[in-house]
């Protein structure tokens, strides 16, 4: 702080009331950047496949998907663990609340707006059916692979078939 940047021009920081900037405001720039031009290489890449050449077969997620799994192999392979710095351990760090909380929600919502009543209430036995049966199925191979595993000394002795049972059903 108090130093000028690198084009000599002094900037004024009104969250710390110092001249100057952090460090942590230029890295929080820098992986803004590169999480922009992901968003813009993947729009672009979507345009391409439907638009130009017509592709019906890979879908928009689909693309999206690809690009963050190749962004974050790249980060991978670049940076190894020792020498992670604050942008891949930014771009390959999760955090499961933002997801459970900020990005399920809508996704759940939008498909429950556009899914049409008829449709649902006219399936409703059959999806409900599909529900339970693969629900009572996740639970008893989920609790008793746990179990086994539990037996063979990979996961914890003292883990009950009731708790296998149940976290298989979630």
């Amino acid at each position: 702080m108090g130093k000028e940047n690198e084009a000599g021009t002094p900037i004024y920081d009104l969250a710390h009331h110092a001249w100057g900037y952090h460090e942590d405001d230029k890295k929080d720039s820098t992986f803004l950047l590169a999480f922009v031009l992901l968003v813009v290489i993947s729009l672009l890449l979507s345009w391409v496949l439907a638009h130009r050449w017509h592709c019906k077969v890979l879908p928009e997620a689909c693309v999206v998907l690809t690009v963050g799994l190749c962004a974050g192999f790249a980060c991978k392979v670049v940076f190894p663990d020792e020498k992670r710095g604050f942008f891949s351990r930014s771009l390959l760090g999760f955090d499961n609340a933002l997801f459970f909380l900020g990005l399920l929600p809508p996704i759940i919502f939008y498909s429950g707006y556009e899914l049409h009543p008829r449709w649902l209430f006219g399936l409703f036995y059959h999806i409900m059916g599909f529900a339970i049966a693969g629900t009572f199925v996740s639970s008893l191979i989920v609790g008793v692979t746990l179990r086994l595993a539990a037996a063979a000394g990979l996961a914890p002795r003292d883990i009950t078939l009731a708790e296998t049972l149940t976290f298989g059903a979630l």
